[in-house]
């Protein structure tokens, strides 16, 4: 995780009269935009992924002059993905 600078933040930091009161509800206003952020994450779901398969025959595909490495880039790709965990819902 990043390291985080949670340093104060006033008014006059950033050059602006002292205002106690817009102070006041622009901690305010953070701390809502914070909860309702929390709250939308909690509510996501998790994205299930559903994988179907559909038989071919053989006869029916035909790969004519593909390059090695173009072969070789598919089946480092077919490897990388049956590696992922999968999730069954």
């Amino acid at each position: 995780m990043p390291v985080r600078n949670m340093r104060m933040l006033t008014d006059e930091d950033v050059g602006l009269p002292h205002d106690p009161i817009a102070q006041e509800r622009a901690e305010e206003f953070i701390r809502a935009a914070i909860s309702y952020r929390l709250k939308m994450k909690a509510k996501a779901k998790p994205v299930s992924i559903l994988a179907v398969e559909v038989p071919i025959e053989d006869e029916s595909i035909t790969i004519l002059d593909v390059p090695a490495d173009v072969l070789d880039g598919i089946a480092a790709e077919l490897r990388r993905i049956a590696e992922r965990p999968f999730h069954i819902a």
